[in-house]
């Protein structure tokens, strides 16, 4: 999970994760990134780490963006199984023991949101990010962004993931299915933010994303049509 100022939403988020996992996994680690947050976020999973041993965390001072955290925390996986989410508890994880027994028969599962639950402008902004990825890669998944995804580690070794932000979802999907796998897709339940705001609409996340989708775009086609 990457972290950018989620010190509210993390407790409830690491308890409802261990717990699941705790209860349909005989093996799992929780790693976290702090991508630089400027609020408690350090100190909270300073003192999470003292009651729940799975969980791993690493700080960063400077703010190196969504992908670049995700592709970190990847990194430092131990297990075959990866599995990104989000911090801010807005994804349902319920349905992750369900569908991990099969992941090795994808390239990677995916989630689409049943129905988003983000404020305005956010929905909207998120609603335009997709239908432009889309249109631009031909990349036949619905909901690009959905923090559910399953991944087979010995897929995810094979990949060069080269974006630092949000473009890193396109990328990987795009540079999945170009190796031949095939993408499954599941609906999953979106729930409101509860703590903090969405980091995602914000003018310098667009800007460098849109900066990122344009330096990438000629890796990020699924065909040269």
């Amino acid at each position: 999970m990457p972290a950018f100022n989620e010190a509210e939403n993390l407790p409830e988020v690491i308890e409802k994760t261990d717990c699941l996992c705790r209860t349909y996994f005989e093996t799992y680690e929780i790693i976290i990134v702090d991508d630089g947050s400027r609020d408690n976020t350090l100190l909270v999973l300073k003192e999470l780490r003292e009651k729940y041993l799975r969980l791993k965390f690493f700080h960063d001072d400077k703010n190196n963006g969504y992908g670049a955290a995700i592709s970190y925390g990847l990194s430092q996986a131990q297990y075959d199984i990866l599995f990104i989410t989000d911090a801010d508890g807005q994804i349902d994880i319920t349905s992750l023991p369900e569908y991990c027994p099969e992941s090795n028969n994808w390239g990677m599962i995916l989630g689409y949101r049943q129905e988003r639950n983000d404020p305005f402008p956010r929905g909207i902004l998120g609603g335009i990010w997709n239908w432009m990825s889309r249109r631009l890669t031909r990349i036949p998944i619905r909901d690009i962004d959905c923090a559910f995804k399953i991944i087979p580690k010995p897929v995810y070794k094979q990949l060069e993931m080269k974006a630092k932000g949000a473009v890193f979802n396109i990328e990987l999907a795009v540079k999945i299915l170009k190796s031949g796998y095939t993408i499954k897709e599941i609906p999953v339940n979106h729930y409101p933010r509860k703590h903090g705001c969405a980091k995602g609409g914000s003018l310098k996340v667009i800007r460098i994303a849109i900066k990122e989708l344009i330096c990438l775009y000629p890796e990020l086609k699924i065909n040269n049509r």
